[in-house]
């Protein structure tokens, strides 16, 4: 009777021995159960995560993360807070205003 080593050398792998089957190579799952992180298996060093990319390429929302629900791309507010413009936002260049003509209150 011999001892079997059931080491494949692969972090992604949860090595077990079965007595009938042999050696057991299962997948493990990476997942920390945060929206805000990518997860991956690199077979030497095991789980990794890096950041969600959560920018959509909109200059006109403010682009964050939640853990719990993921990216967040809510509308930039670009009222400048001047009653004689008007305060405008495009996709590529974001927020700007317009002067418009205010009449002067009685």
């Amino acid at each position: 009777y011999e001892d079997y080593i059931c080491d494949d050398y692969n972090e992604c792998t949860d090595d077990t021995c079965d007595a009938q089957e042999g050696c057991i190579f299962d997948k493990i799952v990476c997942d920390d159960d945060d929206r805000c992180t990518e997860n991956y298996c690199d077979p030497n060093n095991g789980c990794q995560t890096y950041p969600t990319n959560c920018d959509d390429d909109n200059e006109c929302t403010d682009d964050s993360c939640d853990p719990n629900s993921g990216c967040q791309n809510l509308p930039t507010n670009c009222d400048d807070g001047e009653a004689c413009t008007e305060n405008k936002c495009d996709s590529k260049v974001g927020c700007y205003s317009v002067t418009v003509t205010c009449e002067p209150s009685n």
